[in-house]
């Protein structure tokens, strides 16, 4: 297998090429600003190939060709690693320009996966993130380009999903729906028919018959007797169906505890870890079909979504004008109401993301915040109203006294041990309660209550 690092971005067609035993090899190498093409003899060695190249921030942008189709099937998760396969060379040097004239317009590397994943989509307007169909992945469903940057640390429907929330990605069009095991994920299930008294798969249909004269019920076949029907209960001979006999509507016998029944109940089983459930209880994931988002444009551009707090933004959340004329608001109705109406603010500051940032880095940071925020989404009400400015995020509670507000912020606090790290490293948080009307020293208005909440915080 080789390598091919050719044309670089303002180049001709006849730039100079540099070959490599391996993609591993061409990836220390790699400048970040110029074509690549792979030459494999299997398909096995292009995908792997292609998946390292992609894997590489730094390259993940630049266009990537295999020169010639290997022998036998192509894998359906190859194409999305490759910008082509086999096409004749002056159609692949005009379309490496192309894509090369569009990541000349990026000052910096990407170091991180969004931003990779971000430039390789604005160089290529046109593209879409496909999933692939894949009956072996859990899933059922891949992205490569994806799967390439995030290696084994994520999920990467869970890491689509949060970039979607952010306006990085927007949904393109969906492409199917998928009913998830709720013990371990995996889109791999079976749908059984079972006894609705016992649970046990071992049904039969059966043909039933009842007798008026002494209401036994039983399999047609107990019944026949000398080519006529008999009830082998009371002997009664049944010549018309509705005045000497009918048919239930119960057809269905669990061979097990003898139920008899019209409809089956309806489980699930997984066939990765072997739970059943009800489809009730089955979580639904939609896959899509995304494109470049304007916060994906802008972070193509600049390398980072500003600022790093700005995950928190989706737990419902209101402008900050806004939130401060819902707190006057409340203020009015505990003025009105004053026995029976009272509400709390919680100010909230992270204290600690310079050395998150420092160890972590700025993407690994914001993922930090993201994955806070989906937790204090799940803690919150419905009721719950939130909003940031700067470094602060505001939590609007209504209903809620002086002793529920520090029962809400003992709750928030423990969601950031599930943000630490294997170094140690998590989130911390100062937070500063308001309620009214417990405390009549407090300001009227929203700007005043917050500004004094934020002193609280430093």
């Amino acid at each position: 297998m080789r390598v091919l690092l050719g044309q670089r971005s303002g180049e001709g067609e006849g730039g100079p090429a540099r070959a490599f035993g391996s993609a591993a090899e061409a990836v220390a190498a790699g400048r970040g600003d110029t074509a690549l093409a792979v030459d494999a003899a299997t398909w096995e060695e292009a995908t792997e190939a292609g998946r390292t190249l992609r894997a590489a921030p730094h390259l993940t942008r630049l266009p990537l060709h295999l020169l010639a189709r290997p022998p036998g099937d192509e894998p359906g998760a190859t194409a999305e690693l490759f910008d082509g396969i086999d096409q004749p060379d002056g159609e692949r040097a005009a379309q490496a320009q192309r894509i090369l004239s569009e990541a000349a317009r990026f000052g910096h590397r990407a170091t991180a996966p969004g931003e990779a994943l971000a430039q390789y989509l604005a160089c290529r307007p046109q593209s879409r993130l496909r999933p692939v169909r894949d009956w072996q992945a859990p899933g059922y469903y891949r992205y490569p380009v994806v799967e390439a940057l995030l290696g084994a640390s994520e999920s990467p429907y869970v890491w689509l999903d949060r970039w979607a929330q952010r306006r990085v990605l927007d949904v393109d069009v969906v492409v199917d729906r998928l009913r998830l095991c709720d013990t371990c994920g995996s889109a791999h299930l079976s749908f059984l028919d079972v006894c609705p008294a016992c649970g046990s798969l071992d049904i039969v249909q059966t043909r039933l018959l009842h007798c008026f004269t002494c209401s036994h019920v039983g399999a047609r076949e107990t019944f026949v007797q000398q080519e006529r029907l008999r009830c082998p209960k009371c002997e009664s001979v049944l010549r018309h169906i509705g005045v000497d006999y009918d048919r239930p509507i119960e057809q269905q016998q669990c061979r097990h505890c003898k139920h008899l029944f019209v409809d089956a109940d309806v489980k699930s089983a997984c066939m990765a870890c072997g739970a059943r459930s009800g489809p009730e209880q089955l979580p639904a994931r939609t896959v899509a079909m995304y494109r470049l988002g304007g916060a994906g444009l802008l972070l193509a551009r600049q390398g980072n979504l500003s600022p790093v707090l700005s995950g928190l933004d989706i737990v419902s959340f209101v402008a900050p004008a806004l939130f401060e004329r819902l707190i006057d608001w409340q203020h009015a109705l505990a003025r009105r109401y004053p026995e029976s109406y009272f509400f709390s603010v919680v100010g909230v500051r992270v204290t600690n993301l310079a050395p998150l940032a420092e160890a972590l880095g700025r993407s690994g940071t914001a993922a930090l915040v993201d994955a806070f925020a989906e937790r204090l989404r799940a803690l919150l009400r419905v009721s719950d109203i939130t909003t940031r400015s700067d470094d602060h995020l505001w939590l609007l509670a209504p209903h809620t006294s002086a002793q529920g507000a520090q029962v809400l912020m003992g709750r928030v606090r423990a969601l950031t041990d599930q943000t630490r790290q294997g170094s140690g490293l998590k989130l911390e948080l100062a937070m500063a309660a308001a309620s009214i009307p417990d405390d009549p020293s407090l300001p009227g208005e929203g700007s005043q209550l917050m500004g004094l909440l934020a002193s609280r915080l430093e």
